[in-house]
C-alpha cells in the first residue's frame, strides 16, 4: 500500500493579521508540511511565517493583489 504525503500550499498577500492563526490551525489539523507563496506582501507576512516550524516560505513580488473589477 503507498503511503500519501499531502502538502497544504496557501497564497497569501498583506495577512499579518490572521498568518499566524491560520498557520498553527492548519499544523494543529494534523497538515505538518506547508508551503506559503507570498505575493509580495508589503507587511510582516513573510517575517512571520519565517518563525513557524514546518512552513516553507516561497517569495513571488510579481504583482501583488488582484485589481478590482
Amino acid at each position: 500500500m503507498t503511503t500519501r504525503k499531502i502538502v497544504v500550499l496557501i497564497p497569501v498577500y498583506n495577512e499579518q493579521a490572521v498568518i499566524d492563526e491560520v498557520l498553527r490551525e492548519i499544523q494543529r489539523a494534523g497538515y505538518p508540511e506547508i508551503v506559503m507563496v507570498d505575493d509580495g506582501s508589503s507587511d510582516e507576512t513573510y517575517h512571520r511565517a519565517q518563525q513557524v516550524d514546518g512552513v516553507i516560505v516561497l517569495v513571488d513580488a510579481s504583482e501583488g493583489p488582484l485589481p478590482q473589477t
